[in-house]
């Protein structure tokens, strides 16, 4: 069984190091990292070369910058790996993990993975995502559905999940170019096509960083708006007729709670072009029997969405603040 690691690589030379050190000890001859240099102008190119030179499994592909979706589709088509793990550039992964990996992958389609939210050193929290075997291994794909979707979130990242490369090119599994939040969507699709799922639960796997100045999910704007909107719009259509429907109406009524929550960093006057689309989709929070769900579906229905989606910032941050003490 063979392995490809795909690191899509842009401005991240303060982390990339870091990285970078956590995969390539455990590297083995039927094991490859792909680093896919997305036209970085800082020294990124550099350590990457470093580390090309250095290690034998290592391989370098530089081009324009063309945004993540494109990057780890090149590493899609450049890998020759039975299983693909994506690892973002400026995260890391726990050491002495990957050949353990390999042994578990048994032909799954999709194999979730355990992960920490990493803020610092001495403050980390478990991602918490819910996952138990009893639930994921041996199930069937109904079942597997069906328990996700009462996980208190949607599991909507891919780096945190071994994925078969030959599944992946076999149903087009590529991530949509040209959006912010292609891995929600890009999870949605492998969700909708797996047959035979997998959960390595032995230890925690990635190190998820948090509050990086310059990373995408830390800069919430409109088109980060306006892509988890579309994204709303694609699945709810897509998935009317579909026998599990009710499934992912609760992964995108998880979602729709993101979208207002970022909705909130907007601008008033940047807010009056989304209101509408928002109040369109805000059925969805009836399909998950949550507080926080029913709550927030009273909150538009009497104040409208600008004023329930300041009460769930508010929410957050107190959130926060209490996790930093």
């Amino acid at each position: 069984m063979k392995l490809s690691i795909i690191v899509p690589v842009y401005n991240t030379e303060e982390y990339l190091k870091e990285c970078l050190d956590s995969v390539t000890p455990q590297l083995t001859d039927d094991m490859e990292v792909i680093l896919v240099n997305d036209g970085s102008t800082d020294g990124s190119q550099k350590i990457c070369e470093e580390y090309q030179e250095k290690y034998s499994q290592v391989r370098l592909i530089n081009q324009q910058n063309q945004g993540s979706s494109v990057a780890r589709n090149t590493g899609i088509h450049e890998a020759v790996g039975d299983y693909l793990l994506f690892l973002d550039s400026d995260d890391f992964i726990t050491t002495s993990v990957l050949r353990d990996l390999i042994q578990f992958a048994n032909n799954q389609d999709i194999i979730f993975l355990d992960a920490v939210k990493y803020y610092r050193e001495d403050w980390q929290e478990p991602l918490a995502e819910g996952y138990q075997n009893t639930c994921i291994n041996c199930k069937s794909p109904k079942e597997v559905l069906a328990f996700l979707a009462d996980l208190p979130k949607f599991p909507g990242a891919p780096w945190n999940k071994l994925v078969n490369r030959n599944f992946v090119v076999k149903n087009n599994l590529y991530f949509s170019e040209g959006i912010v939040a292609e891995d929600i969507d890009w999870v949605l699709s492998v969700l909708k096509e797996a047959e035979i799922f997998g959960y390595y639960s032995k230890k925690n796997y990635y190190f998820y960083r948090q509050n990086r100045k310059f990373s995408v999910t830390h800069n919430i704007g409109v088109k980060h708006v306006n892509s988890l909107l579309y994204i709303l719009d694609k699945w709810v259509n897509k998935i009317k007729n579909h026998e599990y429907a009710n499934f992912y109406y609760k992964f995108l009524a998880y979602e729709y709670i993101i979208t207002l929550l970022s909705f909130s960093y907007l601008s008033k006057e940047e807010q009056k072009n989304f209101k509408d689309q928002l109040l369109q989709y805000s059925f969805l929070l009836q399909y998950r029997d949550d507080v926080k769900y029913r709550l927030a579906a009273m909150s538009i229905k009497l104040f409208g969405v600008s004023i329930c989606s300041y009460l769930l910032r508010k929410y957050q941050n107190i959130r926060l603040k209490r996790g930093q003490k």
